[in-house]
Protein backbone atom coordinates (compact mmCIF):
# COMPACT_ATOMS: atom_id res chain seq x y z
CA UNK A 1 0.00 0.00 0.00
CA UNK A 2 0.94 3.85 0.02
CA UNK A 3 3.17 5.33 -2.74
CA UNK A 4 3.28 8.99 -4.31
CA UNK A 5 0.53 11.22 -4.00
CA UNK A 6 -0.44 14.43 -3.49
CA UNK A 7 -3.59 16.96 -3.40
CA UNK A 8 -4.09 20.39 -4.22
CA UNK A 9 -6.67 22.55 -2.37
CA UNK A 10 -8.67 26.04 -3.81
CA UNK A 11 -10.89 28.04 -1.26
CA UNK A 12 -12.83 31.31 -2.68
CA UNK A 13 -14.41 34.40 -1.23
CA UNK A 14 -16.03 37.27 -3.14
CA UNK A 15 -15.63 40.63 -2.53
CA UNK A 16 -18.14 41.75 0.27
CA UNK A 17 -19.75 44.61 2.56
CA UNK A 18 -20.62 44.60 5.86
CA UNK A 19 -22.41 47.63 7.67
CA UNK A 20 -21.02 47.95 11.42
CA UNK A 21 -21.01 49.70 14.50
CA UNK A 22 -18.16 50.35 15.92
CA UNK A 23 -17.81 52.48 19.16
CA UNK A 24 -21.16 54.10 18.18
CA UNK A 25 -20.09 55.07 14.64
CA UNK A 26 -21.67 53.20 12.20
CA UNK A 27 -19.90 52.15 8.87
CA UNK A 28 -19.72 49.74 5.97
CA UNK A 29 -16.47 47.58 5.93
CA UNK A 30 -15.63 46.40 2.51
CA UNK A 31 -13.56 43.01 2.20
CA UNK A 32 -11.54 42.01 -0.53
CA UNK A 33 -11.57 38.74 -2.50
CA UNK A 34 -9.28 36.06 -1.03
CA UNK A 35 -7.59 32.99 -3.17
CA UNK A 36 -6.23 30.47 -0.83
CA UNK A 37 -4.03 27.36 -2.56
CA UNK A 38 -3.24 24.48 -0.11
CA UNK A 39 -0.62 22.05 -1.37
CA UNK A 40 0.05 18.42 -0.05
CA UNK A 41 2.25 15.72 -1.41
CA UNK A 42 3.78 12.81 0.24
CA UNK A 43 5.93 9.88 -0.83
CA UNK A 44 6.19 6.32 0.59
CA UNK A 45 10.35 6.17 0.85
CA UNK A 46 10.30 2.49 0.46
CA UNK A 47 8.70 2.64 -3.45
CA UNK A 48 11.45 5.21 -4.02
CA UNK A 49 13.81 2.94 -2.51
CA UNK A 50 12.71 -0.57 -2.65
CA UNK A 51 16.21 -2.07 -2.09
CA UNK A 52 17.23 -0.11 1.12
CA UNK A 53 15.29 -1.82 4.54
CA UNK A 54 15.65 1.42 6.67
CA UNK A 55 13.28 2.84 3.92
CA UNK A 56 9.96 0.12 4.72
CA UNK A 57 7.25 2.05 6.64
CA UNK A 58 9.38 5.64 6.17
CA UNK A 59 6.96 8.44 4.77
CA UNK A 60 8.32 11.63 3.89
CA UNK A 61 4.96 14.67 3.14
CA UNK A 62 5.55 18.57 2.60
CA UNK A 63 2.66 20.69 2.81
CA UNK A 64 2.18 24.16 2.30
CA UNK A 65 -0.89 26.29 3.51
CA UNK A 66 -1.52 29.55 1.70
CA UNK A 67 0.66 29.07 -1.03
CA UNK A 68 0.66 32.62 -2.43
CA UNK A 69 0.59 33.87 1.09
CA UNK A 70 -2.75 35.85 0.08
CA UNK A 71 -4.37 38.05 3.05
CA UNK A 72 -8.04 39.68 2.76
CA UNK A 73 -7.64 43.50 3.12
CA UNK A 74 -10.58 45.08 5.04
CA UNK A 75 -11.40 49.32 4.62
CA UNK A 76 -14.02 51.19 5.82
CA UNK A 77 -15.58 54.05 4.14
CA UNK A 78 -12.36 56.57 4.98
CA UNK A 79 -10.14 53.89 3.22
CA UNK A 80 -8.51 52.89 6.81
CA UNK A 81 -8.36 49.13 7.79
CA UNK A 82 -9.54 48.97 11.09
CA UNK A 83 -7.13 47.55 13.43
CA UNK A 84 -8.96 44.21 14.39
CA UNK A 85 -8.99 43.93 10.68
CA UNK A 86 -5.25 44.12 10.15
CA UNK A 87 -3.96 41.27 8.49
CA UNK A 88 -1.10 39.93 11.00
CA UNK A 89 -4.80 40.12 13.17
CA UNK A 90 -7.06 37.82 10.55
CA UNK A 91 -4.40 35.00 9.40
CA UNK A 92 -1.15 35.54 11.77
CA UNK A 93 0.53 33.04 10.15
CA UNK A 94 0.53 33.83 6.38
CA UNK A 95 2.13 31.15 4.41
CA UNK A 96 3.08 28.08 5.99
CA UNK A 97 5.24 24.97 5.61
CA UNK A 98 5.83 21.94 7.19
CA UNK A 99 8.02 19.21 6.35
CA UNK A 100 7.30 15.60 8.08
CA UNK A 101 9.26 12.37 8.20
CA UNK A 102 7.10 9.33 9.94
CA UNK A 103 8.54 5.75 10.64
CA UNK A 104 6.54 3.10 12.21
CA UNK A 105 9.08 0.18 14.25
Amino acid sequence: SGGLGGRIGVTWRGRSALDSRIGGVTDTLRFSSLLLLNARAFADVKKILPGERWAKSLRLSLSVSNLTNARQHVYDSHGVTPLQYQPAYRDPLGRTIEFEIRKVF
